[in-house]
């Protein structure tokens, strides 16, 4: 059965070709379960709602750097039934919004409940899965497995937890706070080597040289990185060439 349409509206970074700009971690969450469709700007939104009639519309005015209001606008005239999902930014920075949406998201959230807002929209939800798929890695939650071109690796279930929180930020830095109280339900900061540890042992599955990191990559007085860029771009380059 063909997965569900939704259109995604967010910013495009102008200065790169196409063929450059990595996907946004909202695109990578959303391709899992759905058929993505992107558009940059108000215009191009309504063009894509018209031609490919999708389940839901989710407007990521946050990366657009505007309030979203004239792309819902332009939406409810030309696609009156289509569901606006409308992601804004945080409480405190005092935005507030009338876009006419159906759903206001104030960041941050965790990708699931992005998923169960559009999952209210749809006929049929989606079934829940026990893997996800991001870049070069497939995490198998049910059996704590890692699978990656270099074979499977059997994971703890902490080290499955916080390649988890990885996978769901790719391209993010993620502060050494954040991953211990996620990962360790704890905001004790006083020794956070077991974080480090388990920085490693996910490198030696992950990495083809662990001591020169290509993937999970140290911030220095951050925390850490699932650098996915280059590996986007060798997608996009790949399947460009293909196309010709």
């Amino acid at each position: 059965m063909d997965k569900p349409k939704v259109l995604l509206i967010e910013s495009k970074q102008n200065n790169k070709k196409p063929s450059e700009v990595p996907e946004s971690s909202f695109s990578i969450v959303l391709r899992r379960s759905y058929q993505v469709c992107l558009a940059h700007s108000a215009k191009m939104a309504v063009d894509v709602a018209v031609e490919h009639h999708p389940a839901v519309a989710i407007l990521d005015s946050v990366s657009m750097r505007t309030t979203g209001i004239r792309v819902c606008q332009s939406l409810r005239r030309h696609a009156p039934h289509l569901p606006i999902i409308h992601i804004i930014p945080p409480p405190e920075s005092g935005q507030k919004t009338r876009s006419g949406a159906d759903v206001i998201l104030p960041m941050p959230f965790t990708p699931r409940k992005l998923i169960n807002r559009i999952e209210r929209f749809l006929s049929t939800p989606i079934e829940q899965s026990n893997t996800i798929d991001v870049g070069p890695f497939k995490l198998d939650f049910q059996r704590n497995m890692l699978i990656t071109h270099k074979g499977e690796y059997r994971l703890t279930p902490k080290m499955a937890t916080l390649l988890e929180e990885f996978m769901h930020h790719p391209n993010e830095v993620l502060a050494r706070g954040h991953l211990m109280s996620k990962v360790w339900e704890t905001n004790y900061m006083g020794d956070t080597r077991t974080l480090d540890v388990h920085i490693r042992w996910i490198r030696e599955a992950v990495e083809e040289n662990p001591g020169k990191p290509l993937y999970i990559k140290t911030m220095r007085g951050v925390g850490y990185l699932l650098d996915l860029k280059a590996w986007q771009i060798e997608q996009a380059k790949k399947s460009s060439d293909g196309n010709r």
